[in-house]
């Protein structure tokens, strides 16, 4: 039984290295946009309360156009003259991201909905395994 253990741990470890790997050259595919880099340097921005102790630079959603590709992008914004964070709702979220470029597109939304997921990757294994 501990050997078992051992080899899913070591299999979970070798995923998360994959998927680490993935979610980097994405994320530095799109390092100039303002969510990429929260996500990447989050302690540079403020944090927004969530309440009972938790904090956040963003949040993520995906949704799909009628073509097919489908988007990433954040529910929480970040305003660039007050330095300080706003949740939109995801139509709102929707639009802004529209009109300032603060998506990633992807093929489909079977990668849309794993980066969405897993980008939390990049901080490290632990936030990986929540997901």
């Amino acid at each position: 039984m501990r050997y078992l253990n051992m080899r899913k741990q070591a299999a979970s470890s070798a995923s998360w290295v994959k998927d680490k790997h993935k979610v980097d050259s994405i994320l530095t595919a799109n390092a100039d946009k303002n969510f990429v880099k929260r996500i990447k340097t989050p302690d540079q921005y403020p944090k927004m309360d969530l309440g009972n102790g938790d904090s956040a630079t963003h949040k993520m959603a995906w949704g799909e156009d009628d073509k097919g590709a489908a988007y990433v992008y954040p529910t929480i914004v970040h305003d660039t003259v007050t330095n300080s964070l706003k949740q939109l709702n995801n139509q709102e979220a929707w639009q802004h991201a529209i009109k300032n470029k603060e998506y990633i597109k992807f093929n489909d939304t079977k990668e849309a909905d794993w980066f969405s997921r897993k980008y939390k990757a990049v901080w490290g294994k632990q936030y990986w395994d929540e997901q």
